[in-house]
């Protein structure tokens, strides 16, 4: 990692000076140090995905460029794909594009997101200003159905990767043998990226609908979308697991025996204090309840029941918003008995992921049954509240002990 004569120093100059980076050493730097320290406190999870990229440092053009490459594919995606108006998920190719290169580098995620989201508001933007001058009360179903589809989007490329490897490491860890921890990580990698795309899936076959009914998407482009994620979830978990299984095999065995692999210990020590990461949210807890419960009533959107009426819609986002607000104060004031949350926590993540995973699909399914005839969209509603309140038992927030939190973080 030489770029000069004394490149820590040029690099630590840039690092204080905010500079723009201008050579390959110093976009890796900004990428999974800088970035992700200024994020740190106030968006964790945005800064672990831009720091999750550090394993690519030793071909340092490859990390330096990739996010770029990324942030431009994103950008044209509505050119490069002319299928693609309205939803990514509208094109299969797109979509196996994407989903392999969230998994390879969490800066190539986040930088097409970002790309992405750039490139559907500067083509939409026409129609926005249209549709506020010409008809403002269809402009906040416009940018909501948007926003979905952007969330939706970020689900995908940021924090599918990011829980697979944490899923994953946190199996590896407790076998404690090198050798066995090796195995276990180039196993469950694969298979849980292949599982939460899996998830992802069968969630957007619902949740996408406000995506087009809100934006003025027509019968067709939805169709396209849903039959993307729920025809064909077997192609794009199959790349998921043939991408991780490449990535997880590289990190694993490959950097480790090369004379740069020195430099992804160096980035790793660079990265934030621990007490910083989420300081903001720690030290204003009501702030994140009303966020996650914003975003979840939003998310939500897809399953409520459009056919009853103005009134009964505003119903459903009610319950959801109540559900979803009690869940998020369970975590900042636990109610989960001390023993329970102890035994919970010594028990892998992934095996509990799994179980409520199972758990909340079979619940759905014995509603689904028993209400069918009802015809209702609130019978999907309850599956998901109903899988919601199981992920919350099995992963709780218990304070352990006076100094450290066992958090479970989901």
């Amino acid at each position: 990692m030489t770029t000069g004569a004394h490149p820590e120093e040029a690099v630590a100059r840039k690092q204080a000076g905010g500079s723009f980076p201008a050579t390959p050493a110093e976009f890796v730097q900004l990428w999974v140090v800088r970035i992700p320290n200024r994020l740190a406190p106030w968006a964790p999870r945005l800064a672990d995905a831009w720091a999750e990229g550090v394993w690519l440092a030793p071909w340092k053009r490859v990390a330096a460029y990739a996010p770029l490459v990324g942030l431009a594919v994103g950008f044209l995606s509505l050119l490069l794909w002319p299928g693609v108006t309205y939803c990514y998920a509208q094109s299969r190719s797109l979509m196996a594009l994407i989903i392999a290169g969230a998994i390879l580098s969490g800066p190539i995620g986040v930088m097409y997101v970002a790309g992405y989201m750039a490139g559907y508001l500067l083509t939409d933007l026409p129609r926005i200003v249209l549709i506020a001058f010409t008809e403002p009360s269809a402009l906040a179903a416009r940018l909501g159905g948007t926003l979905i589809g952007f969330l939706l989007l970020g689900i995908l490329m940021t924090r599918v990767p990011l829980l697979a490897r944490r899923l994953a490491e946190g199996v590896a860890e407790r076998l404690g043998q090198p050798i066995r921890a090796a195995a276990a990580r180039i196993l469950l990698f694969p298979a849980t990226c292949a599982l939460l795309v899996f998830l992802w899936c069968q969630g957007m076959i619902v949740l996408v609908r406000p995506v087009f009914d809100w934006t003025g998407g027509g019968t067709s482009d939805r169709l396209d979308a849903v039959l993307t994620v729920q025809l064909h979830w077997t192609e794009l978990a199959y790349v998921a697991a043939v991408v991780a299984l490449a990535r997880i095999v590289l990190e694993t065995l490959v950097v480790p025996r090369l004379a740069s692999a020195p430099v992804v210990t160096d980035l790793q020590r660079k990265w934030v204090d621990p007490h910083v990461h989420g300081q903001f949210w720690r030290r204003f807890p009501l702030a994140r309840v009303a966020l996650v419960t914003g975003v979840v009533t939003l998310l939500f959107s897809g399953m409520y029941d459009y056919s009853r009426g103005f009134a009964e819609l505003w119903k459903d986002a009610a319950i959801v918003a109540t559900a979803t607000a009690v869940a998020c104060l369970s975590r900042v004031v636990p109610i989960i008995p001390r023993n329970w949350a102890a035994a919970l926590i010594r028990t892998p993540a992934l095996l509990r992921f799994v179980a409520a995973a199972l758990l909340g699909y079979l619940l759905a399914y014995i509603i689904a049954v028993l209400f069918w005839s009802t015809g209702s969209f609130r019978i999907v509603l309850a599956g998901a509240l109903l899988t919601m309140a199981v992920f919350q038992v099995l992963f709780p927030t218990r304070r352990l002990d006076h100094q450290h939190e066992g958090r479970e973080v989901l």
